[in-house]
Protein backbone atom coordinates (compact mmCIF):
# COMPACT_ATOMS: atom_id res chain seq x y z
CA UNK A 1 0.00 0.00 0.00
CA UNK A 2 1.22 3.31 -0.77
CA UNK A 3 -0.88 6.26 -0.39
CA UNK A 4 -1.09 10.08 1.01
CA UNK A 5 -2.98 11.10 3.61
CA UNK A 6 -4.62 14.78 4.54
CA UNK A 7 -1.99 16.11 2.32
CA UNK A 8 1.38 16.16 4.51
CA UNK A 9 1.71 12.34 5.19
CA UNK A 10 3.01 9.59 2.64
CA UNK A 11 2.10 6.25 3.97
CA UNK A 12 4.08 2.68 3.29
CA UNK A 13 2.10 -0.07 4.38
CA UNK A 14 2.78 -3.90 3.78
CA UNK A 15 0.58 -7.09 5.66
CA UNK A 16 1.49 -8.09 8.53
CA UNK A 17 3.67 -11.52 8.52
CA UNK A 18 4.54 -10.67 4.53
CA UNK A 19 7.98 -11.68 4.66
CA UNK A 20 8.55 -10.66 0.89
CA UNK A 21 9.06 -7.17 1.90
CA UNK A 22 9.17 -7.09 5.73
CA UNK A 23 13.51 -6.85 5.82
CA UNK A 24 12.60 -3.73 3.62
CA UNK A 25 10.28 -2.10 6.06
CA UNK A 26 12.55 -2.65 8.85
CA UNK A 27 15.63 -1.56 6.97
CA UNK A 28 13.87 1.80 6.08
CA UNK A 29 12.80 2.48 9.36
CA UNK A 30 16.60 1.78 10.82
CA UNK A 31 17.79 3.85 8.48
CA UNK A 32 15.44 6.83 8.44
CA UNK A 33 17.10 8.77 11.22
CA UNK A 34 20.64 9.18 9.13
CA UNK A 35 18.88 10.33 6.11
CA UNK A 36 16.45 12.44 6.94
CA UNK A 37 18.72 15.30 5.66
CA UNK A 38 18.53 14.10 2.07
CA UNK A 39 15.45 12.47 2.69
CA UNK A 40 11.89 12.78 3.83
CA UNK A 41 11.93 12.07 7.31
CA UNK A 42 10.07 9.31 8.92
CA UNK A 43 6.96 10.64 11.39
CA UNK A 44 5.68 7.33 12.66
CA UNK A 45 6.07 3.32 12.48
CA UNK A 46 2.36 1.52 13.76
CA UNK A 47 1.19 -2.11 13.11
CA UNK A 48 -2.40 -3.30 13.35
CA UNK A 49 -4.97 -4.27 12.18
CA UNK A 50 -3.33 -6.76 9.81
CA UNK A 51 -0.35 -3.69 8.45
CA UNK A 52 2.61 -2.74 8.81
CA UNK A 53 2.81 0.91 8.64
CA UNK A 54 5.61 3.57 7.66
CA UNK A 55 4.16 7.52 7.85
CA UNK A 56 6.67 9.71 6.17
CA UNK A 57 6.95 13.61 5.72
CA UNK A 58 5.15 13.69 2.26
CA UNK A 59 7.49 15.44 -0.39
CA UNK A 60 4.98 17.43 -3.04
CA UNK A 61 7.92 16.67 -5.76
CA UNK A 62 8.40 14.79 -9.16
CA UNK A 63 10.82 12.01 -10.50
CA UNK A 64 14.11 12.82 -11.73
CA UNK A 65 15.09 13.74 -15.23
CA UNK A 66 18.41 12.13 -16.17
CA UNK A 67 17.72 13.09 -19.82
CA UNK A 68 20.85 15.25 -21.60
CA UNK A 69 20.00 18.81 -20.50
CA UNK A 70 18.03 18.17 -17.87
CA UNK A 71 18.12 20.84 -15.45
CA UNK A 72 18.05 18.14 -12.52
CA UNK A 73 21.14 16.84 -12.96
CA UNK A 74 23.43 19.15 -10.67
CA UNK A 75 21.06 18.55 -8.11
CA UNK A 76 21.20 14.80 -8.08
CA UNK A 77 25.46 15.34 -8.03
CA UNK A 78 24.60 17.17 -4.83
CA UNK A 79 22.50 15.30 -3.52
CA UNK A 80 24.33 11.54 -4.50
CA UNK A 81 27.75 13.84 -2.41
CA UNK A 82 25.41 14.21 0.15
CA UNK A 83 24.96 10.70 0.65
CA UNK A 84 28.83 10.07 0.45
CA UNK A 85 29.21 12.59 3.34
CA UNK A 86 26.36 10.54 5.43
CA UNK A 87 28.08 8.59 8.72
CA UNK A 88 27.01 4.70 8.31
CA UNK A 89 25.13 3.97 10.94
CA UNK A 90 26.02 0.95 12.92
CA UNK A 91 22.43 -1.12 11.94
CA UNK A 92 22.28 -3.88 10.02
CA UNK A 93 22.46 -3.42 6.58
CA UNK A 94 23.20 -6.06 3.60
CA UNK A 95 26.96 -5.73 2.58
CA UNK A 96 27.85 -5.14 -1.11
CA UNK A 97 30.23 -7.73 -1.43
CA UNK A 98 27.79 -10.69 -0.22
CA UNK A 99 24.68 -8.62 -2.32
CA UNK A 100 26.23 -8.33 -5.71
CA UNK A 101 28.46 -11.90 -5.44
CA UNK A 102 26.63 -13.90 -8.11
CA UNK A 103 27.50 -10.89 -10.53
CA UNK A 104 30.65 -9.82 -10.08
CA UNK A 105 34.29 -11.44 -10.97
CA UNK A 106 35.50 -9.90 -7.93
CA UNK A 107 33.13 -9.59 -5.29
CA UNK A 108 35.70 -8.27 -2.54
CA UNK A 109 36.44 -5.17 -4.14
CA UNK A 110 32.74 -3.84 -3.67
CA UNK A 111 33.66 -3.84 0.12
CA UNK A 112 33.61 -1.05 2.11
CA UNK A 113 32.57 1.50 4.88
CA UNK A 114 29.67 3.78 2.96
CA UNK A 115 26.23 3.96 3.58
CA UNK A 116 24.98 3.66 -0.14
CA UNK A 117 21.22 3.72 -1.72
CA UNK A 118 21.84 1.87 -4.67
CA UNK A 119 18.02 2.51 -6.62
CA UNK A 120 18.51 5.50 -8.00
CA UNK A 121 15.67 5.02 -10.22
CA UNK A 122 13.90 8.45 -11.20
CA UNK A 123 11.11 7.59 -9.27
CA UNK A 124 12.90 7.79 -5.93
CA UNK A 125 14.05 10.94 -6.91
CA UNK A 126 11.87 13.39 -6.14
CA UNK A 127 12.40 16.71 -7.24
CA UNK A 128 11.07 20.07 -4.96
CA UNK A 129 11.84 23.14 -4.26
CA UNK A 130 15.50 23.14 -6.35
CA UNK A 131 16.57 20.05 -4.81
CA UNK A 132 16.61 16.08 -5.03
CA UNK A 133 15.24 14.70 -2.06
CA UNK A 134 16.27 11.00 -2.04
CA UNK A 135 13.18 8.19 -1.04
CA UNK A 136 12.89 4.99 -0.92
CA UNK A 137 16.05 2.91 0.93
CA UNK A 138 14.93 -0.22 1.57
CA UNK A 139 17.75 -1.35 -0.69
CA UNK A 140 20.14 0.62 1.23
CA UNK A 141 23.87 -1.51 1.47
CA UNK A 142 27.21 -0.54 3.13
CA UNK A 143 30.03 -1.09 0.45
CA UNK A 144 32.66 0.91 -1.77
CA UNK A 145 31.85 4.71 -1.94
CA UNK A 146 32.04 4.78 -5.51
CA UNK A 147 29.40 2.62 -6.10
CA UNK A 148 26.20 4.47 -6.05
CA UNK A 149 27.52 6.87 -8.63
CA UNK A 150 29.07 4.10 -10.49
CA UNK A 151 25.13 2.92 -10.62
CA UNK A 152 23.67 5.89 -11.63
CA UNK A 153 26.30 5.69 -14.90
CA UNK A 154 24.09 2.59 -16.47
CA UNK A 155 19.90 4.61 -15.83
CA UNK A 156 22.30 7.80 -17.15
CA UNK A 157 22.95 5.73 -20.68
CA UNK A 158 19.53 4.36 -20.74
CA UNK A 159 18.11 8.41 -20.66
CA UNK A 160 19.87 9.26 -23.47
CA UNK A 161 23.60 10.08 -22.84
CA UNK A 162 26.62 8.41 -24.61
CA UNK A 163 28.63 6.29 -22.14
CA UNK A 164 31.20 9.32 -21.97
CA UNK A 165 29.11 11.76 -20.99
CA UNK A 166 27.25 9.34 -18.48
CA UNK A 167 31.10 9.38 -16.85
CA UNK A 168 31.86 12.86 -16.68
CA UNK A 169 28.31 13.50 -15.06
CA UNK A 170 28.95 10.72 -12.38
CA UNK A 171 33.13 11.72 -11.84
CA UNK A 172 31.14 15.48 -10.44
CA UNK A 173 30.61 13.63 -7.37
CA UNK A 174 33.66 13.08 -5.41
CA UNK A 175 33.06 9.54 -4.42
CA UNK A 176 33.54 8.23 -8.61
CA UNK A 177 37.40 9.44 -7.76
CA UNK A 178 37.59 6.44 -5.13
CA UNK A 179 37.27 4.07 -7.79
CA UNK A 180 40.07 3.04 -10.04
CA UNK A 181 39.63 1.96 -13.71
CA UNK A 182 39.83 -1.41 -13.18
CA UNK A 183 37.23 -1.29 -10.67
CA UNK A 184 34.67 0.16 -12.75
CA UNK A 185 35.81 -2.39 -15.80
CA UNK A 186 34.46 -4.55 -13.25
CA UNK A 187 31.28 -2.89 -12.16
CA UNK A 188 30.20 -2.68 -15.49
CA UNK A 189 30.45 -6.07 -16.03
CA UNK A 190 28.97 -6.75 -13.09
CA UNK A 191 25.87 -4.42 -14.23
CA UNK A 192 25.51 -6.06 -17.86
CA UNK A 193 25.21 -9.45 -16.16
CA UNK A 194 22.85 -8.41 -13.13
CA UNK A 195 20.31 -6.46 -16.03
CA UNK A 196 20.92 -9.46 -18.53
CA UNK A 197 19.61 -11.65 -15.51
CA UNK A 198 16.10 -9.74 -15.09
CA UNK A 199 15.17 -9.88 -18.35
CA UNK A 200 12.35 -12.20 -18.95
CA UNK A 201 8.97 -12.03 -21.83
CA UNK A 202 6.96 -10.02 -19.92
CA UNK A 203 9.69 -7.37 -19.06
CA UNK A 204 8.91 -3.67 -18.91
CA UNK A 205 10.15 -1.45 -21.54
CA UNK A 206 11.90 0.66 -18.86
CA UNK A 207 14.49 -2.45 -17.72
CA UNK A 208 14.82 -3.74 -21.58
CA UNK A 209 16.47 0.02 -22.12
CA UNK A 210 18.73 -0.52 -18.87
CA UNK A 211 19.76 -3.35 -19.87
CA UNK A 212 20.97 -2.72 -23.37
CA UNK A 213 22.34 0.86 -21.49
CA UNK A 214 24.29 -1.43 -19.22
CA UNK A 215 25.92 -3.39 -22.33
CA UNK A 216 26.70 -0.22 -24.11
CA UNK A 217 28.64 0.68 -21.06
CA UNK A 218 29.98 -2.40 -20.64
CA UNK A 219 31.27 -2.31 -24.62
CA UNK A 220 32.70 1.24 -23.67
CA UNK A 221 34.86 -0.03 -20.90
CA UNK A 222 36.17 -2.78 -22.58
CA UNK A 223 37.80 -0.41 -25.70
Amino acid sequence: MAVVINGDTFVKGIRTGDDRYKGAQVLERRINPSVRHVSAPLRWAAEGEGWDLLGFEYIPGRPADYRPGSPDLPLLVNAMTAVGETVCPEVPLPLAERRWRNFSVHPDRLSGRHLLHTDWNRSNILIAAGRAHIVDWACSTRGAAWIDAASWVVLLIAAGHTPREAEEWAARVPAWKLATPEDLDLWADSQRRLWHNVLHARTPKWVIQTAHASRLWYRYRSR
